[in-house]
């Protein structure tokens, strides 16, 4: 199991018991130390510095699931793309990928959008969540190969949830 984006390990507490082995890659050093200390008690745990937009250091079709939850709204769609072609590469055949952000189309999703245009541009932090669309994730899923495709957004849930599976 592998997660893009763990930060200090707070879905990898919950993940990594029900796995062989759970890696949590994060652009952060400070983030990975976290979650190595946090996750230390897990025998199976394993922390990896990637660059945020790619996985480099994980070899091909090494891993039986990918999942990269309340990480998009902080890359640009260029990067949220690689990620997914990313996942789809590193992914053994049948393995699966699932990803989220917040729905630009939801009520909740388009009344957070409407707080954050409210903030003058020179003064938005850089941090700033951006949303997607179902369309959007659907789409980087297909193009990166992925069958089977799930979404999950109701129109008043603020999260939009995507689920592919690599060809077997």
């Amino acid at each position: 199991m592998l997660e893009i984006g763990c930060g200090v390990g707070r879905v990898g507490r919950s993940v990594a018991p029900l796995c062989r082995e759970w890696v949590g890659c994060d652009v952060s050093p400070t983030m990975l130390r976290l979650a190595a200390e946090g996750l230390a008690d897990l025998p199976n745990v394993r922390v990896v510095e990637t660059s945020g937009f790619d996985l480099a250091p994980i070899a091909d079709e090494t891993v039986d699931a990918v999942y990269c939850t309340v990480v998009f709204m902080h890359l640009d769609e260029w990067d949220r793309y690689s990620l997914v072609a990313e996942g789809e590469r590193v992914l053994r055949p049948g393995g699966r990928m699932y990803v989220d952000n917040f729905n630009l189309c939801s009520e909740k999703g388009w009344a957070l959008f409407e707080e954050h245009r409210t903030i003058p541009p020179a003064e938005r932090p850089a941090n700033i969540s951006k949303s997607s669309t179902p369309q959007e994730l659907e789409t980087y899923l297909r193009r990166a190969g992925f069958h089977e495709i799930v979404i999950e957004a109701e129109p008043e849930d603020l999260w939009v949830r995507a689920f592919g599976q690599k060809p077997r």
